[in-house]
């Protein structure tokens, strides 16, 4: 086999592991708890620390207010997310738009999971919170 060829496959099976190579973290498995950090603004943070695929943070009118997620569906968002500030190697799909004093929302973490062999993106893990 051609040299090049020997180090395109060794790049292409170093990138195909299940955690993200520069955090050390594994993805979310199927139970995480997530807290809500209302003190400036909203951050938040879940427990194990392990990789999710979104954030989306809505209203009580369930209307989205900020929607981030990766856009080759694979978990790459470790914690802490902060409020309108993008993860990097996200797409943002809806807001940033300004949270209400005294008005509830709902944050949503997303994973993706492969093990079935097909892409199934599923919400993990929720949380309510009033800024």
């Amino acid at each position: 086999m051609p040299r090049h060829t020997s180090l395109w496959l060794v790049i292409l099976v170093g990138t195909i592991g299940c955690g993200d190579d520069s955090t050390g973290l594994e993805e979310c498995g199927e139970t995480v708890t997530l807290s809500v950090n209302t003190d400036v603004t909203p951050e938040f943070m879940w427990s194990p620390s392990c990789l999710i695929s979104g954030v989306t943070v809505a209203d009580a009118a369930d209307r989205a207010t900020w929607i981030v997620e990766h856009p080759d569906n694979r978990n790459t968002i470790a914690p802490p997310v902060v409020y309108g500030r993008q993860p990097a190697g996200t797409i943002r799909l809806a807001g940033v738009t300004p949270l209400q004093s005294g008005f509830s929302y709902t944050v949503t973490l997303f994973r993706v999971d492969r093990s079935t062999g097909q892409v199934l993106v599923e919400a993990l893990a929720e949380a309510g919170f009033t800024p």
